[in-house]
Parts: C-alpha cells; sequence; structure tokens
C-alpha cells in the first residue's frame, strides 16, 4: 500500500484575509512524497534546489537519487522549482496539460523569434526542452497511485489518488 508524507507544507506570499500586502514570505506549492514500494513519487518539488534536497533528506531520509518520478500537477514554474535536482528520475505530468501549454510555448517562442527578442527565446526554449522532457502520466503510476483530473485555472492540471 503506498503512503505519503508531506516535505513541505506551501504557502502564499501573502493573506490578503489577514491584512498582509505585498511579499511577506516566498510562495511555494505543497510538495509531497509517495512511498508506493519500489515507486518513489515526488509530487510538486516547488521549493529551489537548495532548500528542497536539505529538507527532503531531513523528512524523508532520502537522497534526490532515491526518487524514481517527480509528478507535476500542472506546469506552472512554481510547482518544479527544484526540478532539476531530480535528473535521474521520470519527470511527469498530465497529458491535457502538457499539450495545453506546449502549444502555447511553441506560440510564444515563434512570436519571440519573429519580433528578435532573444532573451525571451533562450526563456522558452529552456520551458519546452523541460515540457518536452516530462511525459503524459500514465492513470496509474505506482500500485495504489492513480491519477486524477482536477478542475481548476490550469488547463489539465492533475492530482493523484492514494488509498
Amino acid at each position: 500500500m503506498a503512503e505519503f508524507r508531506v516535505i513541505s507544507i506551501g504557502t502564499l506570499s501573502h493573506n490578503p484575509l489577514w491584512g498582509e500586502r505585498g511579499d511577506v514570505r516566498a510562495a511555494h506549492a505543497t510538495t509531497t512524497l509517495i512511498d508506493a514500494g519500489d515507486a518513489k513519487i515526488l509530487v510538486d518539488p516547488s521549493l529551489p534546489e537548495q532548500v528542497l534536497v536539505p529538507r527532503l533528506a531531513e523528512r524523508s531520509g532520502l537522497k534526490p537519487d532515491a526518487i524514481t518520478h517527480v509528478f507535476l500537477t500542472n506546469f506552472h514554474p512554481m510547482r518544479r522549482r527544484g526540478l532539476a535536482a531530480f535528473d535521474e528520475a521520470q519527470w511527469l505530468v498530465g497529458e491535457l496539460a502538457r499539450e495545453a501549454i506546449g502549444a502555447q510555448l511553441v506560440e510564444k517562442f515563434r512570436e519571440a523569434e519573429g519580433a528578435g527578442d532573444a532573451d525571451l527565446a533562450v526563456t522558452l526554449r529552456s520551458e519546452i526542452a523541460a515540457l518536452q522532457r516530462c511525459k503524459a502520466a500514465p492513470d496509474k503510476i505506482a500500485p495504489g497511485v492513480a491519477l486524477f483530473p482536477l478542475p481548476g485555472v490550469t488547463p489539465g492540471s492533475c492530482g493523484l489518488l492514494v488509498p
């Protein structure tokens, strides 16, 4: 049976309900580790690599090379700040999210090249390479870990169901 552990609880940069204005803290998504036997799945590596790697070790005793899969609930940059630390893992994202963002990135890349914006074109080329590295997540990632479509503002967002 799959088990999970929260590596880092996400937070808003500020909470207007608390009267906060501007960036009070660094916003990041919740990062979760799912241990499904041979599969060690890290969901949304949102913290920067230099923060996430020690936090992963502190909370799970694992190093980045022990992670077999990284699952992104969507391709938003905030969800993947620490992604590069898991170069040996298989990177996964929902198929609809992959298709939707891929088309947008390619279109923006062509526009940047056409406008002669070399800096933006380099950034977009890097984003496209990261997305190409991400495979479309299968319906079942590991025993007891299933893909679950989520409603929201980001097309194709998905979560994982763990019994």
